[in-house]
């Protein structure tokens, strides 16, 4: 069989509520693409809130194991200014796979992510850290540091691409060939958009689900 590796956050990994569940697993368009293509094992490595270093590096530990061979990868930018500070628990050991038919989730360890809108939630060191990055560290070193990720990951992966936009108040996105990819929300209508939205944090719906499963199936055979 075929396989597919996906990475991201929440959008590629799904949430509570949304959609339909199989075998209590969220639905997300990576399950609907392996609905959609009994010829593919789809693995999906996604979790909800993480942060981009955290799915690269994530994405590093797989490319180690015997699954990369001859395997379609996908990634899933998500937004800066997220932390995830416990990457090295999450890295560690086997993967423990939850299954549905030709679809396995990866549900290790939980990560810890910060971002600007929980950061007083915890009190912990890296909570503390995070503040700290959020007041004293320049716009522009986040998103000279994003663009460069994805400058890597194209490097990488079969197809990268972004769910909801990104307002580049600092720098320009200059759009070029290195750092150029595809973006949900760019290419839909805006009508489309409130169409396929089903909560207040931008997760499609099953139909929605299912374009995007539709769109990476083009992409990655091009």
């Amino acid at each position: 069989m075929k396989k597919l590796a996906v990475f991201g956050c929440s959008w590629t990994y799904g949430v509570p509520g949304v959609g339909e569940k199989h075998n209590k697993l969220y639905d997300c368009w990576p399950l609907r693409f392996s609905l959609q293509n009994k010829d593919y094992k789809v693995y999906n490595f996604a979790r909800g809130g993480t942060c981009v270093n955290w799915s690269i590096a994530r994405l590093l530990q797989f490319l180690q194991t015997p699954l990369a061979e001859d395997c379609k990868i996908v990634f899933q930018v998500t937004q800066p200014y997220r932390f995830t500070s416990n990457v090295d628990a999450c890295t560690q050991g086997d993967y423990n796979f939850l299954q549905y038919e030709n679809y396995f989730v990866d549900r290790g360890t939980d990560p810890i992510t910060h971002m600007p809108g929980n950061i007083s939630l915890r009190k912990s060191p890296e909570a503390k850290l995070y503040r700290s990055m959020v007041k004293h560290y320049p716009d522009t070193y986040s998103f000279i540091e994003h663009e460069a990720q994805i400058a890597y990951l194209k490097n990488i992966c079969n197809f990268v691409y972004r769910h909801n936009s990104i307002n580049y108040k600092i720098l320009p996105n200059l759009k070029n060939k290195h750092t150029k990819i595809f973006g949900v929300r760019e290419t839909l209508t805006k009508v489309k958009w409130k169409q396929y939205v089903a909560d207040a944090g931008d997760h499609f719906g099953p139909d929605g689900l299912e374009w995007i499963a539709n769109i990476v199936k083009e992409k990655i055979n091009d």
